[in-house]
């Protein structure tokens, strides 16, 4: 019993075997090492094996891994802590803005409290 992702043919039953024994961790990790995904793709491919086991019907699958490839990036991009990427030039121009606000409000109180 085999299934094929991405043009490669891995052994259905050992990741059932690893899920029917609740080593799901083991399963996602063999996955990932067989088929050279993600490690999402592979909880995507071991979940769906879970819940329904012929989730896999004998047709190919495949799995989409295209993200942009990070040096080819014509911007200066900033990483957050939760991995997104955020363009530099919009952070500048809402500093702007906020700043210009401040000042306006500050040099308002300032003329309102020297009357």
């Amino acid at each position: 019993m085999t299934i094929v992702i991405n043009a490669i043919e891995i052994n259905k039953a050992n990741i059932l075997n690893l899920l029917s024994k609740g080593k799901k961790l083991q399963a996602i990790k063999t996955v990932r090492e067989q088929l050279n995904v993600g490690l999402y793709e592979s909880k995507i491919i071991v979940e769906n094996l879970e819940q329904n086991p012929n989730f896999y019907d004998g047709r190919p699958h495949t799995i989409s891994t295209d993200f942009p490839d990070m040096e080819t990036l014509d911007t200066d991009p900033i990483k957050t802590t939760s991995g997104h990427i955020i363009s530099d030039t919009s952070s500048k121009f809402k500093d702007t803005v906020i700043i210009f606000i401040i000042i306006a409000i500050v040099v308002l109180l300032l003329i309102q409290f020297s009357k």
